[in-house]
């Protein structure tokens, strides 16, 4: 398949390799709002810092501006060395509120019930500036808001989650007119500090070294009821907000995580966009805002290639290099990691039932 496009390793390994080659996109496009940052802006406005001194172009503040993953992980780098510590990402994400998001935040804080807000909210949640996909689901009397990573980052991966997870925290509180009280917080990463903080903001017990980033509230809390609620008011800036996104992303309908769930190979980038009728630069922003977490897209792609590679009883060099690993070892313990058995086995146990 042509590989046009890179996508993002932060670690050394054998799965870039395998990642660029299948044509995805890189951290290094255009394709986060400039809006992420307002919380940063904050901070570095009250420090005195210029904020083209963290992220290269941001003095011109326009909330309409496109950054790449990079640029702006790299500014909270270097805003973490200033601050001191990960205890930044609770500052930033305290600052942000609804009316840095344009009309999408008098549209949510407009919704009948704190529940109605959040849902709402999450759905445009990429059009007003998100470096990960939010979701928030409801089970057993509780409801998670959870991180999903777009890109590894061991280094900031922390740092944007708190900032994520405290700016849903300020915004139910501000819908709410009141604290909003958090059962419990899980960090998939960070330091014990980081954690004594955000537990003290939030009064909660923070979890360090979970499979993810979450924060759990009462799930009867989202039937919390609007006070100011007036349809009329509902619908102007509903209206307006949908507006918005409809001009600034006219032909991006169609769901690229329904789109790549239906191929037998992870298209290009380009094959995309020829598809789609599109640039090449929408994919991305497509993409982007639909939150799709691109290595388990490719592993997922990887998994089914060898499972049907092996049971056509092909060696297990042949599908390391079929599938771009740098060598036989690291499809092995890749192999491994997806099925829970090594790919000998699984060919011993399936060939010959194609």
């Amino acid at each position: 398949m042509p590989s046009d496009v890179t996508f993002p390793a932060t670690r050394h390994d054998t799965r870039s390799a395998r990642q660029q080659a299948h044509g995805i996109v890189s951290r290094n496009d255009q394709v986060f709002s400039a809006r992420v940052l307002c919380g940063l802006l904050s901070w570095s406005d009250q420090n005195q810092i210029a904020p083209g001194d963290l992220v290269v172009g941001l003095d011109a503040r326009d909330p309409e501006m496109l950054l790449s993953y990079s640029s702006i992980r790299d500014g909270f780098a270097r805003a973490r060395l200033k601050h001191g510590s990960d205890a930044l990402a609770i500052v930033t994400g305290s600052r942000k509120t609804v009316h840095h998001f344009g009309p999408l935040g008098p549209a949510q804080i407009s919704q009948p019930t704190l529940g109605a807000a959040m849902h709402w909210g999450l759905e445009r949640q990429f059009h007003v500036g998100s470096l990960l996909k939010m979701s928030l689901e409801t089970t057993c009397g509780e409801a998670t808001f959870e991180c999903h990573r777009i890109f590894d980052d061991e280094e900031c991966g922390a740092l944007i989650d708190v900032d994520h997870m405290v700016a849903v925290y300020n915004i139910m509180s501000m819908f709410n007119q009141a604290p909003m009280s958090v059962e419990r917080i899980e960090l998939a990463s960070g330091s014990s500090d980081l954690a004594a903080s955000l537990g003290e903001l939030l009064n909660a017990p923070v979890i360090l070294s979970q499979p993810s980033s979450k924060l759990v509230i009462r799930a009867s809390l989202l039937g919390t009821p609007n006070p100011k609620f007036d349809e009329m008011t509902r619908r102007f800036w509903t209206t307006l907000c949908d507006k918005e996104i409809s001009e600034s992303s006219r032909r991006e309908a169609l769901s690229l995580k329904e789109l790549l769930e239906l191929q037998d190979e992870i298209p290009s980038v380009a094959k995309l966009a020829e598809r789609l009728h599109v640039s090449e630069r929408t994919v991305h922003r497509m993409l982007a805002r639909e939150g799709i977490d691109f290595s388990k897209a490719v592993d997922i792609h990887c998994q089914r290639r060898a499972e049907t590679l092996l049971r056509k009883g092909q060696s297990t060099e042949a599908v390391a290099a079929d599938l771009q690993f740098a060598d036989e070892r690291s499809f092995r313990r890749a192999f491994q990691r997806w099925t829970g058995t090594s790919p000998s086995a699984f060919r011993a146990l399936h060939a010959g039932r194609e």
